[in-house]
């Protein structure tokens, strides 16, 4: 009793792939570096940006807070400086 079609395939022999060399190695482990250290720059430049807008707007909380009723509380000037320029970029 012999089977006509085997039941598993045989095996192939694939080509192997190519590796790729060691200057495209390191080619992209400079770039993923590279962009690290840019997200890292750009995450420092919009913490610095929120902690500026925080401690320009401190005044104003704390005064909204002890003056709960006070409807016409004006933001200070420096707070719509920093709110226009925001979204000026």
């Amino acid at each position: 009793m012999s089977i006509k079609r085997p039941i598993f395939p045989p095996r192939r022999e694939s080509a192997p792939t190519p590796q790729p060399s060691l200057a495209a190695q390191q080619r992209q482990r400079k770039m993923a570096l590279l962009s690290v250290l840019r997200r890292r720059k750009e995450a420092r430049a919009e913490i610095d940006r929120l902690i500026t807008f925080l401690d320009a707007t401190e005044v104003y909380v704390t005064a909204a807070i002890k003056d709960d009723a006070v409807p016409n509380l004006e933001l200070p000037q420096s707070v719509l400086e920093f709110l226009e320029a925001s979204h000026r970029r």
